[in-house]
């Protein structure tokens, strides 16, 4: 079939346009979003001074907020000694690298929690008791039921978790129901609200009870392919603190990082970065271990590799159970979020950092007009 030039050019011009477009907007809602956070980032960061030679010698060229370096080398971590400037500021993080590591659109529709029983039918998990799609009900195995099935399922299993299956970053819309509370509440919140999985209630290992029994506390994990091997860039511990039932930061819960080994290291952190060397309740951190760590890591490396076309940075939530084995929570196929890790454990990516940055600001160039369009 003939192809018209004239028109096959002009197409390639409106599409650039247009991609060009829609990514400058996307930017500028993502770093919008950011910029709260780092008011009082700045504020605890005053006195922690900027290694300038250092930042140039890794950004060279690149424009950067200095303010999230300066924050990240303000963190007390017992070995606080020279300034690091392999830091990511979190609107680079959110508004670029994920973006050169991920096809940040089709994650966005295969991140719904609904359709993890197909993603992860091979893996432990808490057991799906219903769920609700587009306002229509369905058991685990995606059968429709009525309202009163769902609510009769939750009435057998006497304590559940109903999570939003999209949308849903920092414990949003979480909510838990037990025997104890109004069945007619619970078949209100049913008739309400859409896109939403119940679950049952995970028993978690003794030993990360020890830390704090109120909520699961999950594991963090960050999965990269770089350069055709995927690796375990990061691992955190959230816990919850004062009764609360969920460990997100955003909801007041402390994170500490956890070593190669699975012991977790000295200090654990709010989201601003106050370091506590206990919990509240009471467990010095760094006496404290992750059963079964190895298994973590090898169980995220093994499911990362079931989405490399679409998702090459991906972020893990698992707990660990009473028998001591790894439970998959969550999975963030993009946007996982690298500020509690750059607080807890260091550089996200270490000494591929340089590499990396090369790869996303000198040899792409839409990222690099785009960068200097929003500074």
């Amino acid at each position: 079939m003939a192809v018209n030039n004239r028109l096959l050019k002009k197409s390639k011009f409106w599409s650039k346009i247009s991609n060009y477009s829609f990514n400058l907007s996307i930017v500028y809602l993502r770093k919008a979003w950011l910029i709260d956070g780092l008011k009082r980032k700045k504020e605890k960061s005053k006195g922690c001074q900027i290694d300038n030679e250092a930042i140039m010698k890794i950004w060279h060229g690149i424009k950067i907020d200095k303010n999230w370096l300066r924050f990240y080398n303000s963190i007390e971590r017992g070995d606080n000694k020279t300034f690091d400037a392999r830091y990511l500021p979190l609107d680079i993080q959110y508004c670029f690298i994920d973006d050169w590591f991920n096809n940040t659109q089709e994650a966005l529709v295969l991140d719904d929690k609904n359709m993890y029983d197909l993603f992860f039918f091979d893996v432990n998990r808490p057991k799906t008791i219903a769920r609700i799609v587009k306002h229509s009900f369905f058991d685990s195995e995606y059968n429709n039921i009525s309202v009163d099935d769902v609510l009769y399922k939750c009435i057998a299993e006497k304590q559940v978790i109903l999570k939003p299956t999209i949308n849903s970053s920092g414990g949003r819309g979480i909510e838990f129901w037990d025997d104890t509370q109004s069945q007619e509440l619970l078949r209100d919140f049913l008739k309400k609200h859409d896109n939403y999985v119940i679950q049952s209630i995970i028993r978690q290992h003794e030993e990360i009870n020890k830390i704090y029994p109120h909520s699961v506390n999950s594991i963090r994990i960050v999965t990269c392919n770089y350069e055709g091997v995927t690796s375990v860039l990061s691992s955190v511990i959230r816990m919850g603190v004062d009764g609360n039932k969920l460990d997100n930061a955003s909801k007041g819960g402390l994170f500490c990082g956890i070593d190669e080994h699975g012991k977790l290291r000295k200090y654990a952190y709010t989201k601003y970065g106050d370091a506590f060397l206990a919990h509240p309740q009471g467990a010095i951190f760094a006496d404290c271990h992750i059963p079964n760590y190895d298994k973590c890591k090898d169980l995220v490396i093994k499911l990362a590799n079931r989405f490399l076309r679409i998702s090459r940075l991906i972020s893990w939530d698992l707990a660990i159970d009473e028998k001591g084995e790894p439970t998959l929570i969550e999975v963030n196929l993009c946007y996982g979020g690298s500020d509690i890790h750059q607080i807890a454990n260091g550089p996200l990516y270490g000494d591929k950092t340089e590499a990396i940055l090369d790869q996303v600001f000198r040899k792409t160039k839409k990222y690099r007009v785009l960068n200097k369009l929003i500074r």
